[in-house]
C-alpha cells in the first residue's frame, strides 16, 4: 500500500501538468468534483442507449438494437413503465430516429430522414394502451438531423454539397445552407461532403428558439449560432485542433490516434452542457468516446466551470426540474449498463 501511495504521489504532478496542457480543459478557471447517484434501473431492462431525455418525471431512452426503440422509466425509482415503438416501416414504426429533441410540455420530436418526416411523440400517447405518434410533419429537406425553431423554421445538419447548416422555412418550402466547415488540417482535395462526415456534430437549440449550439465528436469544435433575418449567423466559434482522418472513396476514416471530443450535448436558457472525452481509440478501445469532464459554458461561449465526474459517461441529458444531469454509463467492475444522475451546483440554476 505504501508503494502505491508513493507511486501516486510521484505521478500527481505529472498528471496535473498533463491536464493543464489540454487546451480544452485549460480554459476553465473553476472546477468541482461531482458524485453520482444511481438511478435503480435493472440492468436487464437496459440496452445500449444512444440518446435520452427527461420529460416531467419520466426518462425516455432510445435503444437501436432492441425490439422497441423507446423505453420509459420513472426517473427516480428506475421502474420500467413502457417499452414501445418498433423499428420498421409501418404507420407507427421508425427506422432511424437519431436524436430526440425536447419540446414544450411532455413531448419530443425525432426526424425520420428516410421519409423526410418530423415525428412528434408525447408521454400520454407513448404510455397509452396502443402507443402511437402524436403527429407527423412532412418536411422537404435533405438533412440527416432536423431541429424545430420558431416561426415555422427548422435547422438541419447533414452532408451537403455546400455549407454546414441548413435553414428550412416551411412557409415558403425553401432551404438554404449557411457557414462552412473548418478546412485547416484536412487532406488535400477534401470536398464538403467528406468534411460533413468528418465534422458530424450534436446540436442543441436554446429554449427561445432563436439560437443553437453545435459540438463535434471528432475534434473540440464548438460553434454558437443565431438566427437573424432568415439567416444563420455564427456568434462564436472555437476550434482547438482538427480531426485526424483520411478520405476513402465516399467515406472518411479516422486515425486510431484521433482524440474524441464531445459525446453529448444539452442546454438550458442560461447554460450549455457537454461531456468531453479527450481519448483515442488506440489507447482506450471502445470506451474512447466516454468522458469524465462535464463542461459548462454560457450562451456567449464563455467557459463557466469544469465539473469533474466520478464515472465515465457515454450519453447525458439535462433534467431542468431537478437541476441535474441524467446519464448513461457502464459499470467499470460489472460491465453492466447503468443510469446515473449528478446534482448540479446551485449557482447553475
Amino acid at each position: 500500500m505504501q508503494r502505491i501511495i508513493l507511486l501516486l504521489t510521484l505521478l500527481l504532478p505529472y498528471l496535473a501538468v498533463k491536464g493543464q496542457d489540454n487546451p480544452v480543459l485549460k480554459q476553465f478557471q473553476k472546477s468541482k468534483l461531482l458524485t453520482s447517484t444511481i438511478v435503480p434501473v435493472k440492468s436487464d431492462n437496459l440496452g445500449e442507449v444512444v440518446d435520452l431525455v427527461v420529460l416531467d418525471s419520466v426518462l425516455v431512452v432510445t435503444e437501436m438494437f432492441t425490439p422497441q426503440l423507446y423505453k420509459l422509466f420513472d426517473v427516480k425509482s428506475g421502474k420500467l413503465l413502457k417499452a414501445c415503438i418498433s423499428k420498421g416501416r409501418g404507420p407507427n414504426e421508425l427506422q432511424f430516429p437519431l436524436v430526440m429533441t425536447k419540446n414544450s410540455g411532455d413531448s419530443f420530436s425525432v426526424f425520420e430522414s428516410s421519409k423526410n418526416q418530423l415525428i412528434y411523440l408525447s408521454l400520454k400517447d407513448l404510455l397509452s394502451d396502443h402507443p402511437h405518434f402524436t403527429r407527423k410533419e412532412t418536411v422537404n429537406n435533405r438533412s440527416l438531423k432536423l431541429y424545430p425553431l420558431g416561426n415555422s423554421q427548422y435547422v438541419g445538419t447533414g452532408i451537403f454539397e455546400k455549407g454546414r447548416f441548413c435553414l428550412f422555412d416551411k412557409k415558403t418550402n425553401q432551404s438554404e445552407t449557411f457557414l462552412e466547415y473548418p478546412k485547416e488540417g484536412a487532406p488535400s482535395g477534401t470536398n464538403n461532403i467528406a468534411l460533413g462526415m468528418a465534422y458530424q456534430a450534436s446540436l442543441s437549440v436554446h429554449p427561445n428558439k432563436d439560437r443553437f449550439v453545435v459540438v463535434c465528436g471528432s475534434c473540440p469544435n464548438m460553434e454558437i449560432c443565431k438566427i437573424e433575418q432568415n439567416k444563420i449567423i455564427s456568434h462564436k466559434s472555437t476550434l482547438f485542433n482538427t480531426p485526424i482522418f483520411k478520405v476513402q472513396g465516399n467515406n472518411v476514416a479516422f486515425s486510431s490516434e484521433n482524440l474524441y471530443a464531445f459525446n453529448s450535448l444539452a442546454s438550458s436558457d442560461k447554460y450549455i452542457f457537454t461531456i468531453y472525452a479527450g481519448k483515442s481509440r488506440k489507447e482506450h478501445g471502445s470506451a474512447f468516446y466516454s468522458g469524465r469532464d462535464l463542461l459548462v459554458f454560457d450562451w456567449n461561449g464563455n467557459p463557466i466551470i469544469d465539473l469533474k465526474l466520478d464515472r465515465d459517461v457515454y450519453r447525458m441529458c439535462f433534467n431542468e426540474a431537478e437541476n441535474e444531469i441524467v446519464a448513461y454509463s457502464i459499470n467499470a467492475e460489472t460491465a453492466e449498463p447503468e443510469i446515473i444522475s449528478y446534482k448540479l451546483p446551485s449557482e447553475l440554476k
